[in-house]
């Protein structure tokens, strides 16, 4: 499900990016495009706070269950190392 959410966040990323590569463009904003670029970035903030703690918590999870997976197979390789190096009797 993680590499869905990339691939459409690099899609978006470069269509945006390519269709942003104009000329014509002002390089400054006045002041009333910078007040409602403020409005509508405070707008939508809330959203994009949620949206991101819930990917958050669902990508917690599963980075969480390979940490414990992964610290679980070295902690068992560290043993068996261990325990060849005690003599057999």
């Amino acid at each position: 499900m993680r590499p869905r959410y990339l691939y459409g966040f690099l899609c978006c990323c470069y269509l945006l990016t390519a269709g942003s590569c104009t000329d014509d463009a002002p390089s400054r904003l006045s002041s009333s495009q910078m007040e409602m670029l403020d409005s509508l970035v405070a707008a939508q903030m809330p959203v994009m706070r949620v949206e991101q703690d819930s990917l958050c918590a669902i990508d917690f999870g599963l980075r969480l269950r390979h940490l414990v997976d992964s610290l679980l197979i070295e902690r068992r390789a560290e043993e068996a190392r261990l325990r060849q190096r005690i003599p057999k009797q």
